[in-house]
């Protein structure tokens, strides 16, 4: 693969205004982490979302899937990440689909603790979980599940 090139996304819009959704299947690369999250944003704005929301979603699409990419697939390359990105009833719901390593449920329901963060005690930078911390923090509703090998991620920002 060059470096250079990423690898084809498809892409499918449903031309429905009303009930849009827009699904985007890409090879999971943090360079075409970058070119989606720039689609998920355009998407938010074009449904009414303001300048800090469309931030906040941006930045929580990038994060998870920028996980996908380390974690589940190990940072190899050639593997494919599913998007669908739905606006309906005041709601843009973001669902990310990988075949990868699954996230342990557990910690996926465990919310970090940012008040007990020390900067003396090292022992309490835990370096596991933040991401999906911001994530939760920055959407208003986020659910994980892995079926049948299939991991998905559904986030939910309403207007």
């Amino acid at each position: 693969m060059n470096p250079l090139r990423p690898e084809p996304t498809l892409a499918h819009w449903n031309g429905n205004m009303k009930n849009p959704v827009l699904s985007i299947s890409f090879t999971g690369s943090y360079q075409n982490v970058s070119i989606v999250a720039v689609t998920v944003s355009a998407f938010a704005k074009t449904f009414g979302f303001d300048e800090t929301s469309t931030s906040r979603v941006e930045l929580s699409f990038a994060e998870a899937t920028n996980n996908v990419v380390q974690h589940a697939y190990g940072d190899s390359q050639d593997k494919r990440i599913e998007v669908n990105i739905s606006f309906e009833e005041g709601a843009l719901t973001i669902t990310i689909s990988d075949s990868g390593i699954a996230m342990d449920q557990k910690a996926f329901e465990t919310d970090y603790d940012w008040d007990n963060l020390d900067p003396e005690q090292e022992s309490t930078w835990n370096e596991s979980g933040r991401g999906m911390q911001i994530i939760k923090d920055m959407m208003d509703s986020v659910e994980y599940h892995s079926i049948n090998d299939i991991n998905t991620l559904q986030l939910k920002k309403y207007l």
